[in-house]
């Protein structure tokens, strides 16, 4: 996955589904935000009873997915 996107719009993104997922949650995956890039990047997160998807544009080079914990990005 290869991308370059502004880091403000990214940031952005992943401050709103860090409020929607949990961070002491049983299940670990919870305390993740899902990355899928494809033609644009979407930032997902849920914790069972609510979700979000956020669209954030960029220029995308290899599509891919992956999960990081949602300290790891915001912490950035």
């Amino acid at each position: 996955m290869t991308v370059s996107v502004l880091k403000e719009k990214i940031l952005n993104a992943i401050l709103i589904a860090e409020r929607i997922s949990g961070k002491k949650e049983s299940l670990p995956i919870l305390s993740c935000v899902l990355l899928r890039v494809e033609k644009n990047i979407l930032v997902q997160a849920t914790n069972l009873e609510a979700g979000v998807e956020i669209e954030v544009q960029g220029d995308v080079s290899k599509k891919g997915t992956i999960a990081v914990p949602v300290g790891v990005l915001s912490q950035t």
